[in-house]
């Protein structure tokens, strides 16, 4: 664990040098110059770090003049090349007689790599020569895949060659990653600020993760009363610590900032207390009075606030939260105090991770903060996704609890990536899941370093998974982020002051013992997790889509009746035992109902508020009363992720009821298609998932099993053997002239309303539906002038983002993957540059170009250079 003195120390020797770094205009070890000795030319550069398409600017300064006044001076030649050998620029410029200084601006073409080398020389043997930087391009717009451990540079080609183009580097660490910036090989910043965000789940190396932990936990069953041991260490709310976090995360956006990692991260696996685990911090002096302050604001006055808790307060020096043991203990159910303790923590926790984006933004705009071993949504712990998904760009999540539903649905933005942990079946069916489900990436754990030998063997885990990252960085994944996820219009409730509830009836009876739980235990052992499942599942399982919906977002107005033009809006809104609803959420939902919303709740919502205080009648019990449109089930629909896993038909019942009811409800205003098997009807664990792109419309097919995920484990299945097996299905849409592409093999399907496919059990089928049958214009492309120009065909202009996949053969008849990329264009075409080097092999080289969405392909020769 860092020791405070030589933080603090260590601190201001970097804020120092890292100041000195940005008055010079880049991070150290980026751009640097090489000394020269007296009488040698240098050069000065305007800036080191620079964006693709920018030209480089400088001056070349050089020795005094030497000779006869007037006598001709011999030209100055400027070259740029890169880390990887390549020369991009050979130009020469005319020197005056009694020039010292010559200016230039170079356009550097084909830019592929991050360090470049600018150098300048005559004929005369004192050059000059500096290096600078390309910044990688500031868009995510593409599927990557990562390696987590650290391979030396010797592996780092091997690894490149099967499409894992990155890794991760320390953030800890007071230098830049070398051998990954000269390799072109892309990294994201690890356990930014572990030892604050994640003190009590960390890497030490001569203790265990947990010990810290464990010890707290040890201590506090040993006195329950003594409150020293609920102080977290380090406290949130200390300025002390929040000062920490500042440096932390200025020093690594100062000295990273150029080589623009993919994201930096807050901590690894982080939490107010293990991870998810329940512990009830914070009651150190400075969270204390943040509470009050946070009750305050929350209350107005003390009346207020003793009303709402049942307490008697006299002053607000006395105010505290209440621990588990506390709330456990009370006759009524009045869990104010300790559910606005725990939103107060979420908020401290939450805060902390804004503060750190808020100083990395500062020293690099285009930076995103990442958070990497992500959780699911839990009562405790500090696991609020709403709040999650408005402070991060990017969750490295483990699949738990519906996690992935709740980004896309709090956030659309947000960038999903997920460990790849295992071999085999499973494993492919993990990835395929979570790049349906939004994943821009994944990053291999190997925890052996065995993926790869220094010698370029391969392990036969990574000899099984090598076509997987050819085929999701071969340019469906750019496709796919290029489209918009398009659901029907289901809004599925989630609330953490609901969370909070459940969990203390849940957990209540376990009295005392509750502090035997811990992270685990939040989806292990938690019945509402098992909930939220079963009707995700039902929703899925009748072939619709939805998204989740929480009460800022009602409270936002999102909560309205749905609107075909513009898609804002829903149709239906599903409660799931919400037990917690507020005053202006039972407002906002019987104003959805009489705007034509259609309500379904299996249990009669809203019999504590949004504090968690027990009412004496449900805010909306005469709506379901009176109202065709509020459906009160009022049934168990727990059982349901278990009934659909079982051999027979048990599922079908409760399946085709919900089905029934949200069909009528959706009407003409469905938008997934029907996916039906042989008997017509929906198939249980098949998935269907839409995206829009222009005119046309991309579904995924994929089979849908129960998936749990271990903290740091494989995927376990739980006896899906029912959906291993594959399945013939039909898709039907509305339009007759539809064309059917299959995206993966890149072939034509046909075309009509119905179309036939066979699902397999761990891999998804990717359709491409586009409008118009018959003959179409075809794919056009040249290569000329050092340009790339595309026309897409008949097909292809039916794309608001129409995408390529581009490879480069070489003369000798071998791909050259440091050109191998992805590219979108409107439906008229595009134009690139040719991306190849002055020093590139001469010859006749061949553009293989594919057409992702309906797999149109051309072969393009060209030539290149000058043959000998």
């Amino acid at each position: 664990m860092w020791q405070g003195n030589y933080l603090i120390v260590l601190a201001g020797i970097l804020l120092a040098s890292t100041a000195a770094m940005a008055q010079a205009g880049g991070a150290a070890g980026v751009g640097s110059f090489r000394p020269t000795r007296a009488g040698e030319a240098r050069i000065v550069l305007e800036q080191t770090a620079l964006e693709r398409g920018q030209p480089v600017k400088g001056k070349v300064v050089l020795p005094a003049a030497e000779g006869a006044p007037g006598a001709r001076r011999p030209n100055l030649i400027i070259r740029v090349s890169d880390s990887l050998g390549r020369l991009l620029v050979e130009e020469a410029m005319p020197l005056g007689p009694q020039a010292n200084e010559v200016p230039f601006e170079v356009e550097v073409p084909g830019v592929v790599a991050m360090r470049h080398t600018i150098s300048a020389a005559t004929d005369e043997p004192r050059g000059a020569g500096m290096d600078f930087i390309y910044c990688p391009p500031k868009e995510w717009d593409d599927y990557i895949c990562t390696i987590w451990q650290r391979h030396n540079e010797k592996r780092i080609p091997y690894l490149q060659e099967m499409c894992l183009s990155g890794s991760q580097w320390s953030g800890s660490s007071s230098h830049l990653p070398q051998h990954f910036i000269e390799a072109n090989y892309r990294y994201y910043l690890e356990t930014g600020a572990t030892w604050i965000f994640a003190p009590y789940h960390m890497w030490m190396p001569d203790k265990e993760k947990t010990y810290y932990h464990k010890q707290a936990k040890a201590a506090f069953t040993k006195d329950r009363t003594d409150f020293r041991i609920l102080e977290r260490n380090p406290c949130l709310s200390n300025d002390h610590v929040r000062s920490r976090i500042e440096w932390t995360f200025t020093h690594q956006a100062r000295l990273h900032r150029d080589t623009r990692p993919l994201y930096y991260t807050v901590a690894d696996e982080p939490g107010i207390a293990n991870q998810a685990a329940p512990f009830d911090y914070c009651f150190s002096p400075h969270c204390m009075q943040a509470f009050r302050e946070w009750c305050r604001k929350r209350y107005g006055t003390l009346a207020a606030l003793n009303e709402q808790w049942g307490s008697q307060h006299r002053r607000w020096e006395d105010v505290r939260g209440a621990t588990t043991d506390e709330i456990f203990a009370r006759k009524e159910d009045n869990f104010s105090p300790w559910c606005d303790h725990k939103e107060f923590m979420d908020d401290v926790l939450v805060g902390g991770y804004a503060l750190a984006k808020q100083y990395m933004l500062r020293h690099d705009p285009a930076g995103r903060i990442g958070m990497g071993g992500a959780q699911g949504p839990a009562a405790v712990g500090g696991w609020d996704f709403w709040k999650l998904c408005q402070v991060f760009d990017v969750l490295e999540a483990y699949y738990i609890g519906n996690n992935y539903e709740l980004m896309r649905s709090f956030n659309p933005d947000l960038i999903g990536f997920h460990a790849s942990f295992g071999p085999g079946d499973p494993e492919k069916h993990l990835i395929w899941y979570l790049f349906i489900h939004g994943d821009r990436g994944l990053l291999v754990w190997d925890d052996k370093s065995e993926y790869v030998t220094d010698e370029g063997k391969y392990s036969p885990r990574a000899r099984q998974a090598r076509p997987w990252y050819q085929e999701l960085t071969g340019g469906i994944g750019r496709l796919r982020i290029a489209s918009k996820r398009t659901d029907d219009p289901i809004a599925l409730y989630h609330s953490q002051a609901n969370l909070r509830v459940h969990w203390v009836l849940e957990v209540r009876p376990s009295g005392k013992d509750w502090i035997r739980r811990d992270s685990g235990s939040e989806r292990i052992n938690s019945r509402y997790f098992r909930l939220r499942e079963s009707w995700v599942k039902l929703i899925e399982d009748n072939g619709l889509q939805y998204r989740f919906l929480c009460p800022p977002q009602v409270g936002k107005g999102e909560l309205k009746a749905y609107d075909a033009k513009t898609g804002q809006g829903f149709k239906v809104l599903i409660l799931p035992e919400v037990l917690a609803l507020s005053d202006g959420e039972a407002k906002a939902i019987q104003a959805f109902v009489k705007a034509g919303g259609t309500v379904i709740a299996d249990k009669l919502p809203g019999s504590f508020d949004e504090h968690g205080k027990k009412r004496d009648a449900s805010p909306l019990a005469k709506l379901f009363e009176d109202q065709k449109r509020a459906i009160l089930l009022d049934q168990e629909m727990l059982p349901y992720y278990q009934q659909r896993i079982l051999p027979g038909s048990k599922d079908l019942a409760l399946r085709d009821t919900l089905g029934g009811l949200l069909t009528q409800a959706l009407g003409k205003d469905r938008v997934t298609p029907e996916v039906v098997g042989a008997d017509g009807k929906p198939v249980t664990g098949v998935e269907v998932t839409v995206w829009r792109n222009g005119r046309a419309e991309l579904l995924a097919l994929h089979r849908n099993p129960l998936l749990r995920v271990n903290e740091l484990g494989p995927q376990e299945y739980k006896k899906n053997l029912k959906f291993e097996v594959p399945v013939k299905l039909s898709v039907r849409r509305r339009d007759a002239t539809t064309a059917w592409f299959d995206v993966r093999s890149g072939s034509s399907l046909g075309g009509g309303k119905e179309l036939g496919v066979t699902l397999p059990p761990f891999e998804p089928v990717f359709l491409a539906a586009l409008p118009g049958l018959g003959k179409v214009t075809p794919l056009k492309a040249t290569v000329a002038e050092g340009k790339i120009t595309v026309v897409p065909d008949g097909y292809g202009q039916g794309l608001e983002q129409c995408v390529f996949h581009f490879d480069f053969i070489g003369p000798d008849g071998k791909e050259r993957l440091v050109y191998r990329s992805n590219v979108a264009c409107g439906p008229k075409g595009g134009q690139w540059p040719l991306p190849l080097a002055l020093n590139d092999a001469a010859g006749k080289w061949t553009l293989k170009l594919r057409q992702v969405a309906t797999g149109s392909a051309l072969d393009v020769p060209f030539q290149h250079g000058r043959p000998d």
